[in-house]
């Protein structure tokens, strides 16, 4: 059980919440109403992605169940909490494309362009992220199969960790600077090739002889090209300890 000094309330999504919700549920009974969290969290996470996290509250969610608010807090305290349930319930739809034994960069680039993918998909659950941490058990689930694909083979566990991670929070980014292009008509192209061409070329000569290739960017050849030298550098990293350590080994 985790520690709660004072008895605070626990914030939804966080390590402590989480610990607390795994507890919980060894001791949890069936509910005779009928429902279960999982209904309710596949609901919210349709509410949120027809009509946004601003539009989800118990009310909405309970009407959208055909049942009662009082029957939606037997399972879930709040709407914070149904939050931090859809984050997860989202990252358990992830299905990567199955990767030959040992091939750690098929297995983290498939991983990565599916997580993409399904934030691309749930585009309205990706602001909640930063609040959640995904550390529910799916995501939990991903983090296993990342860090085994790594140190299985060889990787230092630091390095594994930091190159798991990077590649997580660079694929986030770019799901939130893809959405906001997406948000953005092609016709703004113009304007904003301009505003590079328009530089003065004494002070940014680069910038305004590249003013077409600044226009165009794109960001899913940015992700491609991002994750492919993520993955590089990984490896290159995980070369110079394995050089290192030989050496200390020599020595």
């Amino acid at each position: 059980m985790p520690s709660n000094p004072g008895n605070r309330p626990l914030r939804p999504g966080s390590p402590e919440w989480w610990l607390r919700r795994e507890a919980d549920a060894t001791r949890r009974r069936p509910r005779a109403d009928g429902l279960s969290v999982h209904q309710i969290t596949a609901a919210a996470v349709e509410l949120v992605d027809n009509h946004g996290a601003e539009a989800l509250t118990m009310r909405r969610l309970a009407e959208h169940l055909g049942t009662a608010p009082s029957s939606l807090y037997r399972h879930v305290a709040s709407r914070e909490e149904v939050l931090a349930l859809i984050v997860d319930a989202v990252l358990g739809g992830l299905v990567t494309t199955e990767a030959p034994a040992g091939d750690w960069q098929a297995t983290l680039r498939s991983s990565a362009q599916c997580f993409r993918r399904r934030l691309l998909a749930h585009r309205n659950v990706v602001p909640l992220i930063a609040e959640a941490q995904m550390l529910g058990p799916n995501a939990m689930q991903q983090r296993e199969s990342a860090l085994r694909a790594l140190i299985d083979a060889g990787f230092d566990p630091v390095i594994a960790v930091r190159s798991h991670l990077a590649i997580v929070h660079f694929t986030v980014a770019n799901v939130q600077l893809s959405l906001r292009e997406a948000a953005s008509p092609r016709e703004r192209r113009g304007p904003l090739r301009q505003l590079f061409a328009n530089q003065d070329p004494d002070a940014l000569p680069t910038v305004v002889r590249y003013a077409d290739a600044l226009a165009e960017h794109n960001s899913d050849a940015e992700f491609d090209f991002g994750l492919d030298a993520l993955l590089d550098g990984t490896g290159k990293l995980a070369l110079a300890d394995d050089a290192a350590l030989r050496g200390e080994a020599r020595a």
